[in-house]
């Protein structure tokens, strides 16, 4: 089932077009970012490939800021995580990738975790922050406060 979103982000002033392809098997995600911050426009083409449990698996981001023009390529193997070809043990841990420029990104962990109402879960993630330009792992706490929140 092939489902397209749109919606504007406050805090970075954009807009963006996110297309979700569930198969049985694998889900996979593309998304285009327009936005203006910081005096500057910037543009953020990414692609996400899932699992049907939304374990994600691979993340390629391709972003202009200004005139800096960047690629970075994450792969999962052997739950093992390679960045641009090099192995960061750091991200070992890592189940979700979270782009802070989209809302997309936290629906990974909400669709895999799966929390009754009421319950917590606390869970590493590999956190892109092209704005200011940095990779790191990064824990972060989700909770289902309710049937839909």
């Amino acid at each position: 089932m092939l489902t397209n979103i749109l919606w504007s982000g406050i805090e970075y002033y954009s807009l963006e077009n996110c297309t979700i392809d569930a198969q049985p098997k694998s889900i996979m995600i593309h998304s285009t970012i327009l936005g203006f911050y910081r005096d500057k426009i910037y543009r953020v083409d990414y692609d996400l490939q899932l699992d049907a449990l939304w374990n994600t698996y691979s993340c390629r981001v391709h972003s202009q800021f200004g005139n800096k023009d960047q690629t970075i390529d994450l792969i999962k193997k052997e739950n093992k995580w390679f960045l641009n070809g090099n192995y960061y043990p750091e991200f070992d841990a890592c189940l979700d990738v979270d782009l802070p420029l989209t809302p997309l990104t936290n629906s990974l962990p909400i669709n895999r975790l799966l929390l009754d109402q009421h319950k917590e879960q606390e869970i590493d993630v590999i956190y892109i922050n092209l704005m200011e330009d940095k990779i790191t792992s990064l824990k972060q706490k989700y909770t289902r406060l309710s049937k839909d929140t």
